[in-house]
């Protein structure tokens, strides 16, 4: 049986409408014993072009997820330049 805590236990926000959750759950065995299972999830909030409501998007990582997902968006910063508009910047801000 897997229990799963409805709140995070640690809550990260950062900029651009971005925020990280850890999630703690605990799951009993049929050995009787309870095990205890972290992730995270990544999510982006954003607004599409012309829509005044908020969207979201999300991605949940295991622990060994964490250090692959790094290194991939590693390789896309040095690829892609950091700019923000001012669109992106009036929308993070509200």
């Amino acid at each position: 049986m897997t229990e799963q805590n409805n709140q995070p236990i640690r809550k990260f926000r950062g900029e651009l409408g971005l925020s990280l959750a850890i999630w703690e759950n605990r799951t009993t065995g049929e050995d009787g014993k309870t095990r205890v299972r972290k992730s995270a999830t990544l999510q982006k909030s954003y607004r599409k072009q012309g829509d005044s409501e908020w969207s979201q998007s999300e991605i949940s990582l295991f622990p060994a997820d964490i250090p692959v997902a790094r290194a991939l968006l590693d390789r896309a910063s040095s690829e892609l330049p950091y700019t923000i508009t001012e669109e992106e910047a009036s929308d993070t801000s509200s």
